[in-house]
C-alpha cells in the first residue's frame, strides 16, 4: 500500500513461545505473505491454543491482510481480552481499524487507551499512525516524537516518523529519521526499506539501496513495499524478467497497489507480453479511478 489515505501497512508480529509446530508454521507463512495458509494452519490447533492470545493475534493479522476486517477485529478483541496487559494487542487492533479506513475509530481507540496508560510508547505510535492516515501530519509527528520521548529505543516509532517525512517530502528529516531507524533496528525490515528509499531517491545510490531492499525482503519475504522497490531498481538495470517476478509477488500480497500495476505493465511490454501489459494498465486505471472518486466526495471527516 502507498502513503496517504491508504496506509503503508506496518504491523508488528508478536511471536510468543509455543509448543505447536502448526503455530510456528503459521508464523512463517505470515512472514512469507501466505495469509490464507496462516488461517488454515491456526484452525488446526488444539482449541486451548487456538483461543490463546498469540494465536488470536496472529489470526487477526492474517485476516486483516486478507481484508476480512470484521473477522480480524473480532480475533484482535479476543487476543486483548485473553491478555489485557499486552498493549501490543491494542496497537494491532488500532491498525486493523486503519486498514479498514476507520481512521477516527482508530484515533478514538488509541486516545482512550492512552487515557488509561499515558506512558506507553506503543500507544502514542499507534495514535500517530491514525493521525497520519487522517493527513493530520503535524499532530502525527508530535505523537511519534512522544513515543520516542517515552522510549528512545523504539525503532518502529522512528520508522513511522521516517514514513511521515517521506510522505511530506521533507528530505533532511527523512534522511535523519531513516538513518536513526536503521541504527535502532538494523534487522527491522521496515527500517531497511526506508533507508533504501533514502539512498535510492535522494542519494541516487541505487547499488547500496538495492542491498537494503534485498535485506528487507530477506527479513520479511512478504513485504510488498520492498518487493516493488527492488523491482523498480532491477527495471532500471534492464532485468525485466526478475523485475516482473518481484512485481507479481508484490501484487500477490497487495493487489490494491495501483503503482505496481503501472510498473509491471511497462515491464511486461518490454518483454513483449502485450496482453499482460494491457491488463495491468487496465488494473492501474481502475484503481486510479477508485482513488480519485472518494476524494471528490470528501471521504475523510
Amino acid at each position: 500500500m502507498g502513503t496517504g489515505i491508504v496506509l503503508t501497512f506496518f504491523i508488528s508480529l508478536l511471536v510468543w513461545p509455543s509448543e505447536s509446530d502448526l503455530y510456528l508454521q503459521a508464523v512463517q507463512a505470515f512472514q512469507q505473505g501466505r495469509f490464507n495458509d496462516v488461517v488454515d494452519l491456526l484452525s488446526r490447533l488444539p482449541t486451548t491454543e487456538l483461543e490463546g492470545p498469540a494465536s488470536q493475534n496472529l489470526k487477526a493479522l492474517a485476516l486483516c491482510e486478507l481484508r476480512r476486517f470484521d473477522e480480524a477485529l473480532a480475533a484482535s478483541v479476543r487476543a486483548g481480552e485473553a491478555d489485557p496487559a499486552n498493549l501490543n494487542y491494542v496497537y494491532n487492533q488500532g491498525l486493523i481499524y486503519i486498514a479498514k479506513k476507520d481512521f477516527r475509530g482508530a484515533e478514538k481507540l488509541f486516545r482512550d487507551a492512552i487515557s488509561r496508560t499515558p506512558n506507553s510508547s506503543k500507544l502514542y505510535e499507534g495514535l500517530g499512525e491514525s493521525l497520519f492516515s487522517l493527513y493530520e501530519f503535524p499532530e502525527a509527528e508530535k505523537s511519534f516524537s512522544k513515543a520516542l520521548e517515552i522510549e528512545p529505543s523504539n525503532a518502529s516509532a522512528e520508522v513511522a516518523r521516517a514514513k511521515l517525512y517521506y510522505a511530506t517530502g521533507d528530505k533532511e528529516k527523512f534522511g535523519a529519521a531513516a538513518w536513526r531507524a536503521l541504527h535502532l533496528g538494523p534487522d527491522n525490515y521496515q527500517a531497511c526499506y526506508y533507508y533504501g528509499l533514502w539512498l535510492s531517491e535522494y542519494e541516487r545510490d541505487k547499488v547500496l539501496a538495492q542491498k537494503y531492499f534485498e535485506k528487507s525482503i530477506e527479513l520479511h519475504p512478504g513485504f510488498a513495499g520492498a518487493l516493488s522497490a527492488l523491482g523498480k531498481i532491477l527495471s532500471g538495470q534492464g532485468k525485466w524478467e526478475r523485475a516482473v517476478e518481484l512485481y507479481e509477488r508484490a501484487l500477490a500480497v497487495d493487489p490494491q497497489d495501483r503503482q505496481v500495476y503501472f510498473q509491471v505493465s511497462a515491464a511486461y511490454r518490454k518483454l513483449g507480453r502485450v496482453e499482460k501489459a494491457d491488463w495491468a494498465m487496465q488494473q492501474f486505471k481502475a484503481l486510479e479511478a477508485e482513488r480519485v472518486s472518494p476524494l471528490k466526495k470528501s471521504q475523510v471527516p
